[in-house]
C-alpha cells in the first residue's frame, strides 16, 4: 500500500480524532448491521469500540511508520478479529459490511481534516487510496481468519462426532469444538447428498462421514419433526438418547441398516425386528426348532396357530388352507412337542424363536 507523505499535524489531528470516530462507527454499524445489535448495549458496545478504536489507531500508526512490519501487524489483527467471529458464530458478512461502514465513517472525517489542513487534491486522492485499500487488507485477512478457524472448528466436530459414535468422547474434545452438550441425540444414518435435509431443520449438528454414509447426531430432536425433515431421503433415525449414550443410537442405526431395505426408516417402529436379530437369537432357534427340521409347513403352522392362540379357522385363513389341514399338522405338532405347547415358558420361547 502506497502511504502518502501528510503534515504532521495532520496525522496527530487524525489520531486525536480517533475516540469520537470510533463512536460514531459503533453507532452507525449497530444500527445498520443486524448481527450487531447487541453493540447498543454494555459491555458489549465498550468491546466493540475497543475493536474499532484499534483498526484506526493501527491505520493511523501506517501513517507515521510505513513499514511492512507495520502491515504485518495489522493483517495479523485482522485476521485475529476474523477467527474470533468464526468462534462466535457470526457469518463473516456481518463483519465486512461493518468494516465498509467503518471505512466510510473513516474517510468522511479524515477528509475533512485533510481538506482543514490544506492538503491538495492528488494527496487526498492518495490518501483515499489507501483508507480502501486498508478496509480491503482487513477484509482479506479476516476472511482468512475466519476460514481457517471454520475449517478448524469443523475439524474438532468432526472428531468429536466420531468420539461419541464410540463412546468415548473426553473434555478436551468438547472444548476444541466449542460444542455445548444437548440433554440429547439422535444418530441419522444419511446419504451425503441427504445430509442438507437434516441440517436445514437442525443445524447445530455434528456429523461425520462412516463408510458410505453420513452419521448426523441430531440435538433435542423432537421425533415427529426429525422425521419431518427427512422424508424422501435415506435417512435410518436412531433412537433417541441421553447425549453420553450416542454411540447406542449410531449402533441401533447400524442394525436396522441391515435388517431392512425401506427408507425413510424409523428404528423406533422396528423394535421388535432388532429384538429377534443376533447371535442369542440363532442359539434360540436351535434349541427348539431343531424337532421340526427343515418342515416349513409345519414351522408356519406352528407360529400361526401360536399368534392366533389356538383359533383353527383363523390360522387356516392366515395360511390358505383348508381347517382340517391345520388339525392335522397341529396333530403332527403336538407328536413332537408334547406337552410342552401347555408350558408358558416354552410356548415363549418358541413365539419369540418363530418370529
Amino acid at each position: 500500500m502506497h502511504v502518502p507523505a501528510l503534515p504532521a499535524a495532520l496525522v496527530q489531528d487524525i489520531r486525536d480524532q480517533i475516540p469520537h470516530v470510533a463512536e460514531i462507527t459503533v453507532a452507525t454499524v449497530a444500527a445498520e448491521v443486524a448481527a450487531y445489535a447487541p453493540a447498543t448495549q454494555d459491555p458489549y458496545r465498550a468491546e466493540l469500540e475497543a475493536g474499532v478504536r484499534i483498526a484506526f489507531e493501527q491505520f493511523a500508526g501506517l501513517l507515521s511508520d510505513p513499514e511492512p512490519e507495520a502491515l504485518a501487524r495489522i493483517t495479523r489483527a485482522a485476521r485475529s478479529l476474523g477467527r474470533t467471529e468464526a468462534r462466535r458464530r457470526r457469518g463473516i458478512g456481518a463483519l465486512l459490511t461493518a468494516y465498509q461502514i467503518g471505512t466510510g465513517v473513516h474517510w468522511q472525517e479524515v477528509s475533512e481534516l485533510a481538506l482543514a489542513h490544506g492538503v491538495d487534491a492528488s494527496t487526498l486522492s492518495e490518501l483515499a487510496g489507501l483508507i480502501f485499500a486498508y478496509n480491503q487488507r482487513l477484509s482479506a485477512a479476516s476472511v482468512e481468519g475466519y476460514a481457517t478457524e471454520t475449517q478448524t472448528r469443523e475439524r474438532h466436530r468432526e472428531v468429536l462426532a466420531e468420539a461419541l459414535l464410540s463412546g468415548e468422547p473426553t473434555e478436551g474434545q468438547l472444548g476444541r469444538a466449542g460444542w455445548t452438550p444437548p440433554a440429547t441425540l439422535t444418530c441419522v444414518l444419511l446419504e451425503p447428498n441427504h445430509v442438507g435435509a437434516v441440517l436445514s431443520a437442525f443445524p447445530d449438528c455434528l456429523q461425520t462421514p462412516v463408510e458410505d454414509a453420513v452419521a448426523v447426531l441430531v440435538p433435542d430432536a423432537t421425533r415427529p419433526v426429525l422425521m419431518r425433515a427427512v422424508t424422501g431421503t435415506s435417512a435410518i433415525v436412531g433412537p433417541t438418547v441421553a447425549w453420553q449414550r450416542a454411540a447406542d443410537s449410531y449402533r441401533r442405526a447400524l442394525e436396522l441398516a441391515a435388517l431392512v431395505q425401506e427408507r425413510p426408516v424409523d428404528t423406533e417402529e422396528h423394535l421388535v425386528d432388532l429384538i429377534l436379530t443376533g447371535e442369542a437369537l440363532a442359539d434360540l432357534r436351535a434349541q427348539v426348532l431343531v424337532p421340526l427340521g427343515d418342515n416349513d409347513r409345519l414351522r408356519e403352522t406352528l407360529r400361526s396357530w401360536l399368534l392366533h392362540q389356538g383359533r383353527r379357522d383363523a390360522v387356516a385363513a392366515d395360511l390358505f388352507v383348508h381347517p382340517q389341514t391345520v388339525r392335522y399338522r397341529m396333530g403332527q405338532i403336538r407328536e413332537i412337542y408334547g406337552e410342552r405347547l401347555n408350558d408358558p415358558h416354552e410356548v415363549l420361547k418358541l413365539v419369540v424363536a418363530l418370529g
